[in-house]
């Protein structure tokens, strides 16, 4: 298996997601040596995942055979606004601290978490709108450095010229930071880890970050044994069965804890038994509010390549951001 997976790697593979059961072989022995092994895939490469970025496969019921047939699918699925995720590249640049400092008011009223919430809103808006268009420019300016590149390239092949020769040199200059920030931005949305930052492979990172958003979409299976991601088939059968479970007396009585019965609450004074292990003094540390060296090394030490959380901001930011938004907390 260890060969197997290295190959996987070596050729730049990627599995296709499936969907069904989790087994695709069996043995069909009786008793406890029955296995169940997932032995059939689907891999594919860069290029089947750029040109099918909506490939799934099913592994159907097994019937007869000892395998389950396999059945690829290619399909649109449902399309959905996408979430802001703050980009580290974004740091480097030279609007990054004027976008901060007039997102950031210090008018705003409320307790310092509201404030802190609210002047995240205004830098995710601003950012947001500032980040599509410089996605568009850098664009753009690849396009047009390549094609210049091209154009120099074909004029020197017909007469050596030293000013077309600098201008070359300058323009592959110019592509190569372009080429670089575009793969900064697409390496953030991927979070490849393992790959060195010298690595060049924007086609890679394109195909991590479809496979991730292959990975978030919503599909289900269904009683009769078929899959959908329809919002209007999975919406009625989730209302059905969240009103089934904070309906039933167990979780009625997880959400309205006054309506234990009067033994509930006598054994809720057990807890008088059991012995204080915290002294006073500990409890006090435990229980005051944190002072700002410890807000300032919890900050530090926040895994600036994680996932970010529900604001779409990654450590990256909160410790470039730190004399902003000190304040606040």
């Amino acid at each position: 298996m260890d060969h197997f997976n290295s190959f996987i790697a070596n050729a730049s593979l990627l599995e296709v997601r499936f969907l069904g059961d989790q087994y695709t072989w069996c043995n069909n022995n009786a008793g406890p040596k029955r296995i169940w092994l997932r032995l059939d895939r689907l891999l594919t490469n860069l290029a089947g995942s750029l040109a099918f970025p909506n490939l799934k496969l099913i592994h159907k019921p097994r019937i007869l055979s000892d395998h389950c047939p396999l059945v690829a699918i290619n399909h649109e699925p449902t399309r959905f606004p996408r979430n802001f995720k703050f980009c580290r590249q974004w740091i480097q640049d030279e609007d990054f601290q004027t976008v901060i400092s007039q997102s950031w008011d210090t008018n705003t009223e409320g307790p310092p978490l509201v404030k802190l919430h609210k002047n995240l809103l205004r830098c995710k808006s601003t950012f947001s709108s500032l980040q599509k268009q410089k996605k568009e420019d850098l664009h753009n300016h690849i396009l047009g450095t390549s094609l210049q590149i091209q154009h120099l390239k074909v004029k020197l092949q017909t007469a050596f010229d030293k000013d077309s020769l600098s201008e070359l040199i300058n323009a592959q200059q110019l592509l190569t930071s372009f080429v670089t920030k575009e793969e900064g931005t697409l390496r953030d949305k991927a979070r490849v880890k393992w790959l060195s930052e010298g690595d060049r492979n924007t086609a890679y990172f394109h195909a991590c970050i479809k496979e991730k958003r292959n990975q978030m979409q919503l599909n289900f299976s269904l009683p009769d044994g078929s899959h959908t991601d329809n919002l209007d088939i999975l919406g009625p059968m989730a209302i059905e069965h969240f009103s089934q479970a904070l309906t039933s007396d167990i979780s009625s009585q997880l959400l309205h804890p006054l309506s234990f019965d009067e033994t509930s609450r006598q054994n809720s004074n057990l807890l008088d038994f059991i012995p204080t292990k915290v002294t006073t003094l500990q409890n006090d540390f435990l229980c005051h509010p944190p002072d700002w060296n410890e807000i300032w090394s919890t900050v530090k030490n926040l895994n600036p390549d994680s996932a970010p959380g529900p604001d779409g901001f990654s450590g990256h930011f909160y410790v470039a951001a730190i004399d902003y938004i000190k304040e606040d907390l």
